[in-house]
């Protein structure tokens, strides 16, 4: 890319100015008014892109107007930057759900290697208020799972832990060494696609991760001959995650940071010809509810059972891992199908007597809860009997 032309509606009471650079140095600005003229000259390719707006009279805006940009390099997106202050920006992500990472400092787009600029994608947000008002609904949920603390066994394993609570919420009693060995895609950690496996050994301190497919495929091959399924789900706010998930008591594989800090454009990978740049510190728990501040997870870095991290710190983590989960949910359920093998039958009887003989506190409630008030005892054996009677 060697040339960039952007034009802005001379009605609006702004306008951008913007300057590529090329060859080791900075152009001049061009005007987004200036309809005869671009930044850039033909054969040098562009390096690096600054965008400024400004109002009529000349100041610069840094609210209000939201310019964000970002670029395309080694085949990867760099993170986003803009003309704005970073709580315009975190505000802007949030509210239309921009994918990726924040650089709130660079004031510029690419890198000052040198690499050539492949590509470039700016927004431009008008915006009058930073934030809109919320009015508490009062309304909160928690799923009762079973929580898993990972740094023991698994110091890099988080993806796999999350998974196997996910999957025993469903009464699948798989072990967290038997989803790592017998299911999980491992590669080399030098040198690997997290889209396409974990990056070295989830039982090591310099294993690196993975991302949502290859835990669908995980998830999908250990729940063989279940009615199971996994799905990747990608691009949905946290809150619809919530709606579509956690009020059907359905709990989400979450992708986000340690700690929900902002993430920030860790290490560059080489693979199969690819850049990838990883995003860091990556992290991978299960959500499991919400109230009216808060987002609530079983965090498997966390001794506590249950996490609650402000809902903005979660926004802003999970839109910078790409808005990507992953949820396992009953094929046709059934009342009673405590197995998930499709059938209601006595099975799934002498599998919820162990289950309510097992429990000191609510594991799982999904299909097992019979009469449907919260909880699994006698009543619900009692229950599937009639049932089965019928």
């Amino acid at each position: 890319m060697d040339c960039l032309w952007i034009e802005t509606d001379p009605a609006k009471p702004y306008h951008l100015e913007y300057r590529v650079a090329a060859g080791g140095g900075w152009y001049s600005y061009v005007s987004s008014l200036n309809t005869s003229d671009y930044a850039g000259i033909a054969g040098k390719g562009i390096t690096m892109l600054n965008i400024r707006a400004k109002a009529t009279d000349g100041s610069s805006l840094t609210e209000g107007v939201v310019v964000m940009y970002r670029a395309k390099v080694k085949g990867s997106w760099l993170p986003w930057v803009s003309n704005a202050e970073p709580e315009w920006m975190t505000a802007i992500q949030i509210k239309y759900k921009l994918t990726g990472i924040l650089d709130y400092d660079s004031g510029y787009a690419g890198l000052s290697s040198g690499a050539v600029i492949e590509g470039v994608e700016i927004r431009v947000f008008e915006e009058n208020k930073l934030n809109p008002e919320i009015t508490p609904t009062g309304k909160s949920k928690i799923i009762s799972t079973s929580h898993i603390y990972q740094t023991e066994n698994y110091p890099t394993g988080c993806e796999s832990v999350s998974a196997v609570m996910a999957l025993n919420y469903f009464d699948t009693n798989i072990s967290v060494d038997t989803f790592i060995d017998v299911y999980l895609e491992k590669g080399n950690t030098e040198s690997f696609d997290p889209n396409l496996c974990f990056g070295g050994d989830p039982r090591s301190s310099s294993g690196m991760g993975c991302y949502a497919p290859v835990i669908e495929r995980a998830i999908s091959a250990a729940i063989q001959g279940k009615a199971l399924k996994a799905t990747a789900v990608y691009g949905k706010t946290v809150e619809e995650l919530c709606e579509l998930y956690i009020d059907n008591d359905i709990p989400v594989i979450f992708w986000a940071t340690m700690n929900m800090t902002k993430p920030y454009s860790g290490r560059e990978i080489s693979y199969d010809g690819k850049i990838i740049r990883w995003v860091a510190p990556e992290h991978c728990l299960l959500l499991v509810g919400y109230d009216d501040n808060n987002y609530i997870f079983r965090d498997p870095l966390k001794t506590e059972t249950v996490t609650y991290y402000p809902k903005q710190s979660v926004n802003t983590a999970y839109l910078g891992m790409g808005a990507q989960a992953v949820v396992v949910e009953a094929i046709n359920p059934q009342k009673g199908d405590v197995n998930f093998d499709g059938y209601v039958d006595i099975l799934d009887l002498v599998r919820l007597k162990k289950r309510a003989a097992e429990l000191t506190e609510l594991k799982s409630v999904y299909n097992a809860d019979m009469n449907s008030d919260g909880k699994i005892n006698s009543l619900d054996l009692s229950e599937l009997r009639k049932a089965l009677l019928k």
